[in-house]
């Protein structure tokens, strides 16, 4: 939810500091400032040494060839997500998007699969972004004026 991610990038310590994130001025949530405080207090306070490591950046991370095919995927899965009303950064993250490449195109299988493949995640895109890669799916601008311009639709193998 981009909501939760703004929250733990801003770690709000007061009423006043929640107030002034985006959105946080509805009634319901209102009423639960003093558990969210506490809550990011709490999460504050685990010791660093308890905290999941850091992932590095690689120099994979640089490959121009690389970002250009996860940024056309990033279309894709942002295009899906709103399709399914389901916030994108909740299914897959740029570097989960260069996962996918380096994996299904560049079949470097080292660690374990993309989780974009896996799981729910695969479910909501895992096999439109796959079918992407192999040219099983072309990218046309459908409506202008919809929600939804982009049309991912199947490739006529004929």
């Amino acid at each position: 939810d981009d909501l939760l991610v703004e929250l733990a990038r801003r770690q709000p310590k007061s009423e006043k500091e929640l107030l002034a994130t985006r959105d946080m001025n509805r009634g319901e949530y209102r009423r639960s400032f003093p558990a969210m405080i506490n809550a990011i207090q709490v999460g504050l306070a685990v010791p660093e040494q308890e905290l999941p490591p850091v992932v590095k950046r690689t120099d994979s991370d640089n490959n121009p060839d690389e970002q250009v095919i996860g940024q056309l995927l990033g279309i894709a899965l942002a295009n899906r997500c709103a399709e399914m009303n389901v916030a994108r950064s909740l299914v897959g993250t740029s570097a989960d998007l260069r996962h996918l490449v380096r994996w299904h195109v560049y079949n470097d299988r080292q660690g374990d699969p993309p989780k974009l493949t896996l799981g729910w995640r695969a479910e909501v895109c895992g096999d439109l972004l796959e079918d992407v890669l192999d040219g099983k799916i072309a990218l046309r601008v459908a409506d202008v004026n919809s929600d939804h311009p982009l049309i991912f639709e199947r490739v006529d193998e004929s």
